[in-house]
């Protein structure tokens, strides 16, 4: 086996220096390295582990089940054997995969020993198989290398195991899959309460026995187990870790693995009395009859009980890691190119805590969209207002009066106010030319659909359990009249559509694939020509992906936004109210206050939207001085950047209104998104118990803000209507604009009345007027304010 070709760095023989360790090799990193958390048993006393806990057949069995579960993913021409001890997998792997290559890694040399002697009397000992001391948390691979990755109960003797997940990786060819055979804390604590059963109602003689020591060691065993990581004499454990299925939820979504699956290890009717036997066997080397009668009738007994509630719960649970181009999988109609993963293991019933925030939680969300859905049934007028006139209104007019294909496309991309709206004007144009004409209500459904799509991500990226929850929360926050101008003023919606665009886009570039990158290129370059923030993607999924570590997609992202920022803003003019970079440099807290305050816009006054500004700029301050950016999903990383940056570029151009400019309502869809991704972020921080408490705490807290929404915007949204169906009234009881709107009234009815010649738009036939005026001065006293 070409041991060079796996590692990205070159390997070292023990044996130049310790004979007894002859044909195993080192990173070159490694070598010398003190071994952290890992005790003598793997390495002084590797014969007595190795007499005690070796037994093929049963792993035989194990990797069997899992390869079944995957679908029996083809025959891999190499696997990469984690934590092999002195080859409990390798072995079974060796008669399943005759013809495979085999490189079996452990901290231990010792253990290794011992397998290499086992494997020379083989005669494919020397071709097939490689022997490798190394830290799993540290094994540096190169990328796909392998078909197949194992791990036989090793991870939670890791001090990080999401660090051999994530080598597992990048070792992974497309096609190639990993599996791993893991503890999990329900099957655990069931176990230890069916074992102090047993210990409580032994004798002292009883107790005094082999079998009665041994599960009594077990139950110390899951005691220590209990204690925080943190605690100094964690890393002495041999037994660090009991898993659940959210923390390797979390690790999937983080690090870019697509499938999630759980099971039970043993599903026959006598779970427990089987998982028992196994580890009498090879725990303390004892025959089932270490135990009395009684004490097997106990364990009996907690299975009956098991399964009439839920199904049986073993200690063990069985992992399998789906890679690139799953076909055979889950998704086996429908060939996958992201990478999938899958965690065969435990599954629980649903507890009523769980039903319970399932049920508020959706529930929430669901009252919360449908009031939506009525505000802009309600609210929602189909007449052009102020920017509508020539973003919208007038694109079938210009765009037909460019004779050449070459002029209507330049057309079609040519800056507006310091935007390219190429899919503004697009949207137009299907209207006009495809569909009944001009809507100005279905522009304003489409972007609140997309506004909908944006929240709809960022709640599919956290745990399924905090998902009602999150839901609700952003359902509050998102779908309130807070953003009245974004939500029904069809130009305003740019907001709405470059976030969709954009975060759909992110999402995407965070998948693994052709088909995912080209989807990502294709929005993120929507969101760049709908708004000029919509650029902003583009740097925030370079960054994304250099977190993944995909530093040629990386390369090839920046060289494309860098080509694109170059011709964006050819023939841009600052407007007049944008200050000028001297200014900035001369008042340096007038953009920086600005930028917090529309960070933190959330909050009806200046003083509490730059208090949250700060929060929310310190908060991911934290996490990216910390690391722990790291550990967050990566389509997060790139949301956050987008959001920062677009708020960045706002205030470039904006900071001249000052604060009043920073609260518009247009603006305050970032606020609400940093605040939502912030409260993800910190979640994801904290345990699993005191994140659901920090969203069952944020839950009132939106709602209030949701209420508060409506008693001081409705004022304002009613007035936004009055004006709108005022000037559509007028429009069609006098044939023209009224004369106060904007813009100037002749361009207003040289522009609706192109519009009608065009056949695109003609609000007479859509309505009759709601109180048709005459009197402008009337007209002028119903004005919104």
């Amino acid at each position: 086996m070409d041991l060079a070709s796996v590692f990205a760095e070159p390997l070292i023989e023990l044996g130049t220096e310790a004979p007894a360790f002859a044909g195993i090799y080192t990173p070159q990193s490694f070598h010398g390295a003190t071994r952290v958390g890992v005790t003598s048993q793997f390495l002084e006393n590797a014969e007595q582990y190795h007499k005690s806990y070796f037994d093929t057949s049963y792993w035989n069995f194990l990797l069997g089940n899992a390869l079944d579960a995957a679908g029996s993913p083809g025959a891999p021409k190499r696997i990469i054997d984690i934590g092999s001890g002195s080859g409990n997998s390798v072995i079974p792997l060796a008669d399943r995969f005759p013809q495979a290559e085999i490189l079996a890694t452990d901290i231990s040399p010792q253990l290794l020993a011992i397998l290499r002697d086992y494997l020379r009397k083989r005669a494919d000992g020397a071709e097939r198989f490689g022997l490798v001391c190394v830290d799993a948390m540290a094994a540096n691979y190169q990328p796909e290398v392998a078909e197949l990755a194992v791990g036989a109960a090793i991870l939670h003797h890791i001090l990080e195991p999401e660090r051999v997940l994530a080598s597992c990786f990048r070792a992974l060819a497309p096609g190639g899959w990993a599996i791993f055979f893991e503890p999990f804390e329900a099957g655990n604590a069931l176990l230890k309460f069916t074992y102090r059963r047993i210990l409580a109602q032994a004798s002292a003689a009883e107790k005094d026995s082999p079998g009665f020591r041994f599960i009594e060691r077990m139950v110390e065993d899951y005691k220590r187990r209990e204690r925080p990581a943190g605690d100094a004499s964690y890393r002495e454990l041999d037994d660090k870790w009991m898993f659940t299925r959210t923390y390797f939820e979390r690790l999937r979504v983080r690090q870019g693995w697509s499938e999630l699956i759980t099971y039970a290890l043993n599903v026959s009717p006598t779970g427990l009395r089987d998982q028992a036997t196994v580890h009498l066997r090879l725990g303390a080397g004892l025959a089932a009859d270490a135990l009395p009668t009684w004490a097997w009738s106990i364990l009996d007994e907690t299975q009956a009980c098991r399964m009439i509630s839920a199904g049986s719960l073993p200690r063990k649970a069985q992992c399998c890691c789906g890679s690139r181009d799953v076909t055979s999988f889950v998704l086996r109609s429908r060939p996958d190119p992201s990478p999938a993963i899958a965690y065969l293991s435990t599954r629980s019933s649903a507890s009523i805590g769980d039903n319970l925030r399932s049920g508020v939680g959706w529930l929430l969300a669901a009252l919360l969209v449908a009031t939506y859905v009525a505000m802009l049934q309600r609210y929602s007028v189909n007449f052009p207002r102020e920017d509508d006139f020539v973003q919208i209104l007038a694109v079938p007019h210009y765009f037909g009066y460019e004779q050449t294909l070459r002029g209507k496309l330049t057309y079609l991309f040519s800056l507006s106010g310091g935007h390219r709206i190429a899919t503004l004007r697009l949207a137009a144009l299907v209207q006009a030319y495809f569909l009944d004409g001009l809507n100005f209500q279905v522009l304003m459904y489409f972007g609140s659909a997309l506004l909908v799509v944006a929240g709809a991500l960022l709640i599919l990226t956290v745990d399924r359990a905090a998902r009602p929850l999150l839901a609700a929360i952003a359902a509050a926050l998102l779908l309130s009249p807070a953003n009245y101008e974004a939500t029904f003023w069809a130009s305003a919606l740019q907001h709405f559509d470059a976030l969709g665009y954009a975060f759909a886009g992110l999402y995407c570039a965070s998948r693994r694939g052709a088909g995912w990158q080209a989807g990502a290129i294709a929005l993120v370059l929507a969101a760049a020509f709908t708004s000029a923030n919509g650029l902003m993607a583009l740097p925030a999924a370079v960054l994304l992906l250099v977190m993944m570590r995909r530093w040629r997609l990386a390369l090839a992202w920046a060289v494309v936004g860098a080509a694109l920022f170059a011709v964006y803003f050819m023939g841009y003019e600052a407007p007049p109210y944008q200050p000028s970079p001297g200014a900035y440099l001369r008042d340096p807290l007038m953009p920086l206050r600005f930028f917090l305050i529309l960070l933190g816009g959330l909050g009806y006054g200046a003083s509490f939207a730059l208090a949250l500004g700060v929060a929310i700029v310190a908060l991911w301050a934290f996490l990216v001085v910390s690391g722990r950016i790291k550990s967050l999903p990566p389509a997060w990383v790139g949301w956050a950047a987008f959001l920062l940056l677009s708020s960045a570029a706002i205030t470039w151009g904006r900071a001249g209104f000052g604060d009043q400019g920073a609260l518009l309502s247009r603006y305050r869809v970032y606020s609400e998104f940093a605040t939502l991704l912030s409260l993800a972020a910190l979640f994801w921080q904290l345990s699993r118990a005191r994140g659901m408490l920090l969203l069952w705490g944020a839950l009132p807290l939106s709602l209030a803000w949701f209420a508060a929404c409506w008693r001081y915007d409705l004022p304002q949204l009613e007035g936004f209507q009055a004006a709108n169906r005022r000037s559509l009234d007028y429009f069609v009881a006098e044939g023209h604009g009224a004369p106060d709107d904007l813009p100037p009234q002749a361009y207003r009815d040289f522009v609706l009345a192109r519009a009608k010649e065009l056949g695109v738009y003609d609000p007479r036939g859509a309505r009759a007027p709601h109180a048709p005026v005459a009197d402008p001065s009337t007209l002028h006293t119903t004005h919104a304010p």
